[in-house]
């Protein structure tokens, strides 16, 4: 059995009808039994968005179109509630008519920690999808929350029943490429509890994987597929109408949120178009793990794989950072560099 996972995925002002995934990653992902991912944006044609958010990400209903190749979507992250209870709805609905399944969302803590499962090939998968943002409850559906306690005696029993689990997180801070030090502690426990691996997002960054006694965590799979696009005051991301994507690189250009006085572009840096895609080989309850990489170039509207030689070369580095942040005195470090930043 082959489970593929990527990273973040957001249709917020993606050019629907020019915007092509490649045979390439295509054929990869129609190799998997199961494709999983993250979807960071509520699914809508036009709805209101919640006040206290101060960046709401939503695509149209003919996005899903674009997801034909998956299986499972994590809605446990920030973004689930960006348009309150309506948004939340109309996502379900739209990937329910779609046949995709979904998991990390629920009207309170219980549900949504339900995980979802498979049996394939014979062989038996849990996937529990957690974050500690947008948490159930309050008369909205939301995310478990990432209190591992709730979790633990769940992925103990599926264990016992032969299940291969999956925990996929959305932890951490944004833009780095340091991985907290809570991050890893959760990971270690995760992983005690019975989990074989874990995967992250939110960083909309690739992060260092770290291999422990019994498991393995990727830390951030990175972008996957998430577009540049546009911002206004307040920070409303918005869709100006008769204005296309081609036309928005003519707008004044941000590498991170800001406050806007005047319609402005949204530009992610090189280094966040790249993200990982994990190819797990699961037989007879053994693991065989390998990553592949992707990226958006910039004014494209194409998600093509990342260049051999440079994804050895990245793959070199996270290699070096998987041997630092297992070092005595990286906590320490991690503060200081939290510090500088």
């Amino acid at each position: 059995m082959r489970v593929s996972i990527v990273g973040d995925i957001s249709f917020q002002d993606i050019p629907i009808d020019q915007f092509k995934i490649s045979d390439s990653v295509q054929r990869l992902l129609g190799a998997s039994s199961l494709n999983i991912g993250n979807l960071e944006s509520v699914i809508s044609s036009s709805l209101p968005p919640i006040a206290n958010h101060p960046v709401h990400l939503r695509g149209p209903y003919s996005a899903v179109k674009l997801m034909t190749s998956f299986h499972l979507l994590s809605l446990a992250n920030n973004h689930i509630q960006d348009y309150g209870s309506e948004g939340v709805e109309a996502t379900e609905l739209a990937l329910n008519q779609a046949g995709l399944f979904f998991s990390g969302l629920g009207k309170d803590i219980n549900e949504a920690s339900n995980p979802f499962t498979t049996e394939i090939d014979g062989e038996k998968v849990a996937v529990f999808c957690v974050s500690r943002f947008c948490r159930a409850g309050h008369g909205i559906k939301g995310t478990p929350g990432d209190s591992s306690y709730n979790l633990f005696s769940q992925i103990r029993t599926l264990c016992k029943k032969g299940y291969f689990v999956i925990v996929f997180f959305h932890w951490g801070i944004e833009y780095t490429w340091f991985v907290q030090p809570e991050s890893q502690r959760m990971a270690k426990e995760f992983i005690e509890a019975g989990a074989s691996v874990i995967f992250g997002g939110h960083s909309h960054r690739i992060q260092p994987i770290q291999r422990f006694s019994k498991g393995m965590a990727y830390y951030s799979m990175g972008n996957f597929l998430f577009p540049d696009f546009m911002l206004k005051s307040p920070l409303t991301i918005y869709y100006p109408e008769g204005f296309s994507m081609n036309d928005a690189y003519t707008l004044p250009v941000l590498n991170k949120y800001a406050p806007v006085s005047v319609p402005s572009l949204r530009v992610w840096p090189n280094l966040s178009r790249i993200g990982l895609i994990a190819e797990l080989q699961i037989c007879n309850h053994c693991i065989k793990i390998r990553q592949r990489m992707v990226r958006i170039k910039r004014q494209s509207s194409e998600l093509d794989l990342y260049p051999r030689l440079l994804t050895r070369i990245y793959r070199a580095w996270l290699w070096l950072f998987s041997i630092i942040i297992r070092l005595p005195v990286y906590s320490w470090f991690y503060c200081k560099m939290l510090r500088l930043s």
